[in-house]
């Protein structure tokens, strides 16, 4: 490993960027993908090699960018192979969509590049639903093609439905249903909608204040789905109480009673099943104390 590490170390100390120090370079990564030398010295490999005379990536052949970046996409996904987060590596697949594939994701041939990467992230949260590095990455693909919400939506039930006890998934919907409500695509450049994509619960909070009642009832219907599978299981319930409060918050006295109502109702029913239920109480007694007077949310 030191010689390695050593090869690869000179040959950035000289910029001398050869078929046969990349091959190294590669190996450095996938061995140790934490290595950030080695794949900034990859960065700037590509760029002298391909790219020597700093001609617009943007005019340079469809073919030989996308080649370019499967190369180091492969490299990456190599080193998440050892190391699933690896701050590095995940890093560097930013990097090769943000300079190789830029605005024309959605035109051929780069469209297949963002395809298989979707397809890729799938995978490593199916393996590890809590890797937060990959659900970074799967926000910043959702933000990058300009998705709609909708779709991340369906993506978090996927998963959900795969693993009841998937936190992750449970905070990522509650991350985008009030995008669902307030804003046409994530990430779609003003900076209400970034925020709302990226900020704090504090901003997003702001935001689900704007989410119907309908939906509020909808979305109880599926903690209670998992309520009622697994009781025991803190995800559904943590989940549960964000729907709560929103609810709460409603301006619709009518409608802020309804939410309050199924609360109860559906809290009983699990503990009919379960009266030893920890999670099915305090959510009970959370609903029951909820203030009448949405002021006082």
């Amino acid at each position: 490993y030191r010689a390695l590490l050593g090869a690869v170390l000179q040959a950035s100390a000289a910029k001398s960027y050869l078929d046969k120090q990349i091959a190294l370079s590669a190996k450095l990564c996938e061995l140790n993908p934490e290595a950030a030398t080695s794949w900034n010295y990859r960065k700037r490999a590509t760029l002298a090699n391909h790219n020597s005379e700093n001609t617009p990536i943007g005019e340079l052949p469809a073919d030989l960018r996308v080649s370019v970046a499967e190369a180091e996409l492969t490299v990456s996904e190599a080193a998440l192979k050892r190391n699933p987060k690896s701050y590095c590596a995940w890093y560097h697949r930013r990097w090769v969509l943000d300079t190789w594939i830029g605005k024309d994701f959605a035109v051929k041939p780069f469209d297949a590049v963002l395809e298989r990467e979707c397809t890729l992230t799938e995978q490593f949260l199916s393996l590890d639903p809590r890797n937060f590095h990959g659900w970074g990455y799967r926000r910043y693909l959702a933000e990058f093609v300009g998705e709609t919400p909708e779709t991340e939506l369906a993506f978090s039930r996927r998963l959900i439905e795969r693993d009841l006890s998937n936190y992750s998934a449970w905070h990522h919907r509650s991350a985008v249903l009030p995008a669902c409500h307030g804003s046409a695509a994530i990430g779609g450049g003003d900076a209400e909608s970034e925020s709302r994509w990226r900020g704090t619960m504090g901003a997003m909070s702001a935001a689900a204040t704007h989410i119907p009642a309908d939906t509020l009832l909808e979305e109880q219907d599926l903690w209670f789905q998992a309520a009622v599978t697994e009781p025991a299981d803190q995800a559904a319930w943590v989940y549960a109480r964000w729907v709560s409060g929103l609810g709460s918050r409603l301006e619709d006295p009518e409608a802020r009673a309804r939410v309050r109502e199924k609360d109860v109702k559906q809290a009983r029913e699990v503990l009919a099943l379960e009266p030893d239920a920890t999670w099915a109480l305090v959510h009970l007694a959370n609903a029951l104390a909820a203030p009448l007077d949405a002021s006082e949310a």
